[in-house]
This record gives C-alpha cells, sequence and structure tokens, in this order.
C-alpha cells in the first residue's frame, strides 16, 4: 500500500507542476493580446504601405532615368534642350519608344482622365485638387501599375509620378508626387531645396517629399 500510495503521490505532484493553462488565465492571455493588436496594428499597416509605396516610387524612378540615359546616348545629347522633350509631342514618342506603356493619353487628344485621375487628396487628407488643369501633359499607365505624367514647358520637362496609378489613396506625399523637374543633363530632381516643405501643407504636388525620400535612401521617414 506505501508504494502505492507513493505512486500516487508522485503521479498528483507532476500534474500540478505542469498542469495546463485554466480558462480564465486563457481569456486574459487573449484579451491582452487582442489590446496590443488593436494598438499596434495601425502603425505596422502604415510602415508596410510607406514602404510599397516608396518601392514602386523608386522602381519607376529607376525606369524613367534609365529610359532617359538610353535615348540621351541614342540621340548623341548631352543637354535635353536641344532634344524634343520639349514638347508634347516628343514626349509621347520618348515614352512609347523608351518606357513599357499599356496606355497613352494625352492633352492634345483630350484623353487624359483616361490615364490619372483629375483629383488628388492633400496630405493631410483636408482637401482635393486637381492639377490636370493647370498645364498640357502626356501620361502613361506603365505595366509595372504606376502612373507616369510629363509636362514640357520652357524647354523643360517635369514629371508626375503616382506610385500606383488610379488606385487609392491618391494623396500628395504618399502615393502622388508632381512637378518634378528633369534637368538638362537627365537628372530627375536629386535635392528639395526650394521646392517647399514635407510634409506639405495644403495643396501640394509634395515635390520637396520626393526629394526628401531620394535624399533619406528611399525611406518615407515624415
Amino acid at each position: 500500500m506505501n508504494v502505492a500510495s507513493d505512486y500516487l503521490r508522485k503521479e498528483v505532484y507532476i500534474m500540478k507542476k505542469f498542469s495546463a493553462f485554466t480558462l480564465s488565465e486563457i481569456l486574459v492571455t487573449l484579451a491582452i493580446v487582442g489590446v496590443v493588436s488593436v494598438l499596434t496594428l495601425p502603425n505596422v499597416t502604415a510602415s508596410y504601405q510607406k514602404k510599397v509605396q516608396v518601392a514602386s516610387l523608386q522602381r519607376t524612378y529607376n525606369m524613367i532615368t534609365t529610359a532617359v540615359a538610353n535615348y540621351m546616348n541614342d540621340n548623341r545629347l548631352d543637354d535635353l534642350g536641344y532634344s524634343n522633350l520639349t514638347n508634347l509631342g516628343g514626349v509621347e514618342d520618348f515614352i512609347e519608344n523608351y518606357l513599357d506603356p499599356t496606355l497613352i493619353c494625352s492633352s492634345d487628344r483630350d484623353d487624359i482622365s483616361n490615364c490619372v485621375e483629375n483629383t488628388y487628396n492633400s496630405f493631410d487628407r483636408s482637401s482635393t485638387f486637381s492639377w490636370l488643369d493647370d498645364e498640357d501633359f502626356v501620361c502613361a499607365n506603365l505595366s509595372m501599375g504606376a502612373t507616369i505624367c510629363f509636362s514640357a514647358y520652357d524647354g523643360i520637362a517635369n514629371v508626375y509620378i503616382d506610385t500606383n496609378g488610379r488606385k487609392k489613396p491618391n494623396t500628395a506625399g504618399r502615393d502622388f508626387f508632381g512637378d518634378i523637374p528633369l534637368w538638362h543633363d537627365g537628372k530627375l530632381m536629386g535635392s528639395r531645396a526650394d521646392f517647399g516643405d514635407c510634409p506639405p501643407e495644403g495643396e501640394s504636388y509634395a515635390t520637396a517629399c520626393f526629394g526628401k525620400i531620394q535624399q533619406d535612401g528611399w525611406e518615407m521617414n515624415y
């Protein structure tokens, strides 16, 4: 009997030592995990969205600058001021021959709205603004999903990029960056000096934010 009693006492001890969590303990744990998730999920989601948008912005930038370099090399140019990129017809030919468009639209054909949204949100989403009425543009939807537009005036082309085309959020400084100068040497911006503040206030093309993202090593630190 003593041997049996000792054995039973050992079994009870082991069961107590390695017993499972109670239902109340599990519920409390789940509640804590739920609260932490609710508090952290928005930040995690926002961070992920920023990385996706910046990755697309960088790919689009690389595509444009590579295309411009090839264009200048093929045409033996060291100054884009002497190229056809100073007029909309020349810009459209450039897009068609050096980029990978799925659709090209032009102010000359009055079909810009087929390629890009006309209305965008300000950075803080307190207002909306329309930018396609300010100038004449050639726009293109690219196979990678982004939309680009070029304006051409005063001998220099300016670039507008929507990193995910017509998809939301359509917000300046997030997925939309405009009025980015394509310099005569073929460089796309490179500096945010004299282009305003980032984050932008009110209606803005977020030009300075494009420069900040470049200078910060393709990180959206705002």
